[in-house]
C-alpha cells in the first residue's frame, strides 16, 4: 500500500515537495518499507554513505522512521534508517518510556538508497515483529536542508510541536497476515 507523509504545518521545506511510503506487511509478518521524498535533492543535507551499522542520534539528520506498535498493548518498536545505510532498533515498553535497543530477534534487512536529482528513495524490511497479532503504525521522516533547517514528515501529527511517538502518529492499521 501506498501512503503519503504530511509536513508539520508549522515548519517548511523549500527542497521536498512530498514523501510516499510504500508499506507491505508480508505473509511472514515482515515488514517491508519504501520511503521516496521528492523535491530538489540539492537543496537537502543527506548523510554520506557509511558503514551499514546501528547507530545512534540518526534522527539529527535527514532519517525516515517507522514505529510498530502490537495490538492490543502500549510497548513498541521504533526503526531509525538513514541514507548513510546506518540503523538503529529500539524497544519502548509505552510513549516513550522504558527505551532499551530492540530484541536481538528484531532484524533489519541492509538499507537500500537511490539517489537521482528530484528523489532520494529508501528501502529496507523490519523481521522478527511479532507476527500473530494486528499493528498500529505510525511513519515518518526528518528532512535537513543544507540551510540547517529540518522539517518533520508523519502520516499523521499531534496538535501543537511535533512527536513521532505520540499516539496521534500510530495512523495506520495493519492486521496480522491471518486476518489479512
Amino acid at each position: 500500500m501506498r501512503t503519503t507523509l504530511q509536513r508539520h504545518p508549522d515548519i517548511a521545506c523549500d527542497a521536498i515537495s512530498r514523501i510516499e511510503v510504500d508499506v507491505e506487511r508480508m505473509p511472514n509478518g515482515d515488514l517491508s518499507l519504501r520511503y521516496a521524498a521528492h523535491g530538489s535533492m540539492d537543496g537537502l543535507l543527506i548523510p554520506v554513505k557509511a558503514q551499514a551499522k546501528r547507530t545512534d542520534l540518526l534522527w539529527h539528520h535527514t532519517c525516515f522512521e517507522a514505529f510498530i506498535k502490537p495490538q492490543p498493548g502500549s510497548a513498541y518498536t521504533e526503526l531509525n534508517a538513514s541514507p548513510s545505510t546506518r540503523w538503529a532498533l529500539y524497544s519502548f515498553s509505552s510513549f516513550r518510556a522504558g527505551m532499551t535497543e530492540a530484541p536481538p530477534m528484531i532484524q533489519m534487512s541492509p538499507i537500500q538508497v537511490n539517489l537521482t536529482s528530484d528523489q532520494l528513495a529508501l528501502a529496507t524490511t523490519i523481521k522478527g515483529l511479532p507476527s500473530e497479532v494486528d499493528w498500529r503504525v505510525a511513519l515518518s521522516a526528518i528532512i535537513e536542508e543544507k540551510s540547517g533547517r529540518k522539517s518533520f514528515w508523519a502520516l499523521k501529527h499531534p496538535p501543537e510541536k511535533p512527536d513521532f511517538h505520540h499516539d496521534d502518529c500510530f495512523d495506520l492499521q495493519l492486521p496480522a497476515p491471518s486476518r489479512a
